[in-house]
């Protein structure tokens, strides 16, 4: 006989939504021949489908590395990295928020003084609050050497605080940091102050070694190494962008769990044959499982994003390449993975996840090839039983290339544990 919850769940596919907001916002740099990267934007509705899209920041300069997240309100916040050099600066970090439909002018949470500051990531508590991540380069005129240090600047409702904080804890001033990556715990934080929430910082120091921070509502605790299993963070963000490069090709992965459960960590090994790792941070006692393979035994996965439902189902996408070629493929609860379908934009890079409000949906986005000699910016939506073919976000008509995409849901995923 039919398992009935697959009958149901694919009679539910089918069903019309009625959408009366965005569900999810999806954010990507854009190559703008006449002005360099820019950022743009697409909305999805709760069936994973495109409901528009625009610019966010088209100044003259480079902008990459674009991180979303929405607050319980529904208002979303993107931040970015922007290029200042042609008024004699380095790389400082933008937000704009979307405030009665409309994305607001640009503006800095961290100008680069005395340092260049990129790679930043994003996350709101369950009041508002927000934390921003990012790494500050000490030593800009050797972007592949040491002196990358992790900040935090603060939102307190209306403003980020500034100067940015220093993360405390290992001494790793000439270290390498890389690719940060934060979410909100349902955990209630103690001590009053900011938040809330506990929050989870994971990021890579060292160029390999895999590190941790927990917020506590007023504070960081102090960056402690995770384990023996080091990760991939090459220098590609720290080249300085210039219109070839790929910033922030690697990643970790981290993901809230609804209930206290806590965290769900994935990265690629440092070590070949690249498998995936993944880890769990429980809220009892904020101890991280020992590392294991995810899938089990598979190889030849890099890039991994991760996102965890309602229901405490996980699920995750990631690359594997075979040759030359790096198609997508997914996994849930870490089960054997499975390919996502062919066709255009299949063979893509650098994946990211949400869980979509209310639903047996996540939508995953990529950056991959239009057909031509560009990347577009791809979308594909799970209902619980198959992946939709992959749909392009990019507005007709706009060549060039469109890569590192990012997307969050309103159910808060995975920035914050996730809501039906």
């Amino acid at each position: 006989m039919r398992d009935l919850r697959l009958v149901c769940a694919a009679l539910l596919a089918l069903l019309p939504v009625i959408v009366t907001a965005e569900e999810a916002v999806v954010v990507w740099q854009h190559w703008n021949p006449a002005n360099g990267w820019d950022i743009r934007y697409a909305d999805l509705d709760a069936n994973g489908q495109p409901t528009g899209n625009g610019t966010i920041c088209d100044w003259g300069g480079n902008d990459h590395d674009p991180a979303v997240a929405y607050d319980r309100t529904g208002t979303p916040t993107v931040v970015w990295a922007h290029d200042f050099s042609s008024v004699g600066l380095g790389y400082g970090i933008m937000f704009s928020r979307r405030v009665g439909g409309f994305w607001t002018p640009p503006y800095p949470v961290a100008l680069d003084i005395p340092f260049w500051y990129l790679d930043p990531v994003v996350a709101f508590d369950e009041n508002g609050n927000g934390l921003c991540v990012f790494v500050g380069d000490q030593n800009s005129w050797y972007p592949n050497g040491g002196q990358k240090r992790y900040y935090c600047s603060r939102w307190d409702g209306s403003n980020w605080s500034a100067p940015p904080e220093l993360i405390p804890g290992i001494p790793y001033a000439y270290d390498s940091c890389r690719v940060p990556e934060i979410a909100f715990t349902a955990a209630p934080a103690v001590g009053g102050g900011l938040t809330t929430r506990y929050a989870v910082f994971i990021g890579v120091y060292r160029g390999q070694q895999v590190c941790y921070s927990i917020w506590s509502g007023s504070q960081w605790d102090a960056v402690k190494p995770f384990g023996t299993y080091p990760a991939i963070a090459k220098a590609s963000p720290y080249q300085y962008y210039n219109t070839t490069s790929l910033p922030a090709a690697e990643r970790v992965s981290m993901s809230a769990y609804a209930g206290l459960q806590g965290e769900e960590a994935v990265w690629e090994s440092y070590n070949p044959p690249s498998p995936l790792y993944q880890s769990t941070l429980a809220f009892s006692g904020w101890s991280w499982s020992a590392p294991a393979d995810a899938p089990t035994g598979e190889v030849g996965n890099h890039s991994p994003a991760i996102a965890c439902g309602a229901s405490g189902n996980r699920l995750s996408v990631f690359c594997h390449t075979t040759g030359v070629v790096s198609r997508l493929r997914y996994s849930i609860n870490w089960a054997p993975s499975l390919p996502l379908p062919s066709g255009s934009g299949s063979e893509g890079e650098r994946p990211a996840l949400a869980w979509l409000t209310g639903l047996t949906r996540a939508t995953a986005v990529w950056q991959g090839s239009n057909g031509g000699y560009g990347l577009d910016v791809y979308a594909s939506t799970w209902n619980g039983v198959v992946w939709s073919a992959p749909l392009p976000l990019v507005a007709p008509g706009l060549t060039n290339d469109d890569r590192n995409p990012d997307i969050a849901a309103r159910s808060g995923s995975h920035t914050m544990p996730p809501q039906p």
